[in-house]
């Protein structure tokens, strides 16, 4: 994922709404992908307010899907993870 288009993506809610993410970040932990994601509007603008949001990422065949990250224990690892990995990056 090279340019800003390709970092967009559109997911459907539960609730029938297509909603549009800006991916911050793709990581690894514990041999699972997860994606950091910032909700933005149709040009791709981010919403004032809105936080970020850490979900599962699963890739199958250049297709790939979010998942929600239901278990505290597993969201508390996977927030803490890109926490200790965006501090790096703050650090370079």
């Amino acid at each position: 994922m090279d340019n800003n288009e390709e970092r967009i993506v559109s997911t459907k809610g539960e609730d029938g709404k297509v909603q549009n993410f800006e991916i911050v970040d793709v990581f690894t932990v514990e041999g699972q992908d997860y994606a950091a994601l910032i909700p933005v509007d149709e040009n791709g603008e981010e919403q004032e307010g809105d936080e970020l949001i850490l979900m599962r990422f699963i890739e199958e065949n250049d297709d790939y899907t979010f998942e929600e990250i239901e278990d505290d224990e597993e969201f508390n690892k996977v927030a803490e993870a890109f926490e200790n990995e965006f501090d790096d990056d703050d650090e370079e």
